[in-house]
């Protein structure tokens, strides 16, 4: 045999199988490093398809704007309770709507489509739309591109109309026979609490009544409760003043308060918590609460707050909350409606 027969090249071929068996080697490790460090990583939850349908289920029962039929004007069953007002953002357009429901959560219902509450241009609502006593119109804020308007809804009719323009916390009053709206209006020549009437459909000034913001008309005695920034004033219709009373150094300011439509009870807070009182006797706390955004409904020893777009009651007396209303969309700006004196 001669000695030049060249032998296999056999060392970069156990070169290149050792880096493979290295790198896989390696591989595994890693794997197995990974699924040591975290628990989720190492054995991935597996949703099964029952715990899919339990989910679906629960989604269902949550009404959105597709499940929410029209209020009807002047409908006997539905303006036979008392009712909440309030108001949603549709997920698709972004556009607001006004609904309503009974205090208890249930018979919830369009009351205001969007189509109709962005006429004639569309704008956010900044405060709390308000139903006049005999439930035909709606008074609110909004801001359209340019000024701020303070518009008037007739469900009757389905029409629209610019009342003012102007800033300012408008704390909408209605009088009793629902012909007048006393607001704020703040802007050109206004900078104080007007009146706007619907026969005339003209703006005039009422007298200067000291204020944080919120105004209520108590409509059996035609006085206002106005909320100060240490406590609240009363004043005649006329804004003479009946009476001061102190209820702290210093008080929330809106919206963290709210008074009773028979002007016995007020709802406020200061920096220590959430009080709810008697006007008759302020003096004496009925009940102090912790969450922020509450109204006084009439029913007796129960709070309606909105707590994470949510409505709930809450005992005055337990604390004990109960969710009333569960929706897809996030609730806004509450208030009660078809709940006269008589």
């Amino acid at each position: 045999m001669s000695n030049n027969v060249k032998m296999p090249r056999l060392l970069p071929i156990f070169v290149k199988l050792n880096v493979s068996v290295l790198m896989l080697l390696l591989l595994v490790a890693g794997l197995l490093s990974s699924g040591c460090s975290g628990a989720n990583d190492a054995n991935p939850k597996v949703e099964s398809s029952s715990t899919k349908a339990a989910d679906a289920e629960v989604e269902d029962k949550r009404l959105g704007a597709a499940d929410i039929p029209d209020e009807v004007y002047g409908d006997s069953d539905t303006f036979s309770t008392p009712r909440l007002q309030f108001i949603v953002t549709l997920k698709e357009s972004g556009l607001q709507e006004i609904w309503s429901s009974r205090l208890d959560g249930t018979d919830v219902r369009r009351t205001v489509s969007a189509a109709l509450l962005c006429t004639p241009i569309p704008g956010s609502i900044n405060h709390p739309p308000i139903r006049s006593p005999d439930n035909r119109y709606i008074v609110y804020s909004t801001n359209p591109e340019g000024p701020i308007e303070k518009r008037i809804i007739d469900l009757k009719e389905k029409t629209v109309e610019v009342i003012a323009t102007g800033g300012g916390i408008p704390s909408f009053q209605w009088t009793p026979n629902s012909k007048n709206i006393i607001f704020a209006l703040v802007g050109g020549e206004y900078n104080d609490r007007v009146q706007y009437s619907l026969d005339t459909k003209k703006v005039t000034k009422k007298k200067h009544m000291k204020n944080s913001g919120g105004m209520y008309l108590i409509p059996h005695n035609m006085h206002f409760i106005a909320m100060t920034y240490d406590g609240f004033a009363e004043y005649d219709f006329d804004g003479e003043l009946i009476r001061k009373v102190k209820l702290a150094e210093r008080i929330q300011k809106y919206p963290f308060y709210n008074v009773s439509r028979n002007g016995e009870f007020i709802y406020y807070g200061d920096k220590k918590g959430y009080y709810f009182i008697n006007t008759k006797d302020p003096e004496n706390v009925l009940a102090s609460v912790k969450d922020s955004r509450c109204l006084i409904p009439p029913i007796e020893k129960k709070l309606l707050c909105l707590l994470s777009g949510d409505l709930f009651s809450i005992h005055r007396e337990t604390m004990e909350k109960l969710q009333l209303l569960d929706l897809k969309l996030r609730m806004l700006h509450l208030s009660i409606y078809n709940d006269q004196v008589k």
